[in-house]
């Protein structure tokens, strides 16, 4: 590891290395050597870990943490220490919110919550998922806005797997409603899409006719918006189960 400074079996951090450092991180293979003093302050979380730290052969205490990752704590650190600056962004924000989540560093979710609220529109499906794992209700709102503006690109991203159950069928119910009061505009049916050929499969397969009306330009009538609705409201966790295929 290049830059890295040597010790038998692990190597010091060279960017969180200080010399009147009186305590050590392990993480993984890499030691930080900090202040116990500056992350007290930061987070309660370590302020109760100094409390039961370990000095081995009367050096200074050492703590380990698992199942962390060398580049998040070194992130972690570089925003707490004042002569360091961490930009919060689309790479790093969700790890930032998961690692001070965990350790209790306030300023480092505050800041996170910050960028989140004012960059969501950017990256609305990221924002809605991170809004319901920490309740930002407020921002949980407007982000499924803009997810159900481009619902179809959004619902194929690996992200929109990682949402609740109850997100993602408020999601499906919401975007049906909106494509009913659309389309229902007209009664023409367009590109070759019909209002017989979809009725033909609500009878067969329900599922496959949910996917063929969302996914198409073809507009709706009121006789096929009731038996639709009567349909989504029966099997809707059916369409779930498919629509996630």
């Amino acid at each position: 590891m290049s830059g890295l400074l040597r010790r038998p079996k692990y190597y010091f951090n060279n960017k969180h290395n200080y010399s009147d450092g009186d305590v050590i991180i392990k993480v993984d293979s890499i030691l930080f050597k900090v202040h116990r003093n500056i992350l007290s302050l930061a987070s309660t979380t370590f302020s109760d870990m100094f409390t039961n730290a370990i000095s081995y052969n009367q050096s200074i205490p050492e703590i380990t943490l698992e199942n962390e990752s060398e580049t998040n704590f070194e992130n972690l650190l570089s925003f707490i220490y004042p002569k360091d600056y961490i930009a919060i962004d689309w790479d790093n924000v969700e790890e930032m919110f998961r690692i001070s989540h965990k350790f209790t560093i306030n300023s480092v979710f505050t800041a996170a919550k910050v960028f989140l609220t004012n960059k969501f529109e950017e990256n609305p499906l990221l924002a809605l998922y991170l809004s319901e794992k920490y309740e930002f209700k407020e921002l949980f709102k407007e982000a499924s806005k803009l997810v159900l503006n481009n619902f179809y690109v959004h619902k194929k991203s690996p992200l929109f797997t990682k949402l609740s159950i109850n997100t993602k069928l408020a999601l499906i119910e919401m975007h049906h409603d909106y494509l009913t009061v659309l389309f229902l505009k007209s009664d023409e049916p367009k590109n070759g899409v019909g209002y017989n050929k979809v009725i033909e499969l609500l009878n067969e397969d329900p599922s496959e006719a949910f996917k063929l009306f969302t996914s198409s330009e073809f507009t709706l009538n009121g006789k096929f918006t009731n038996k639709f609705r009567s349909m989504k409201d029966i099997t809707l966790n059916q369409l779930f189960i498919e629509l996630n295929k």
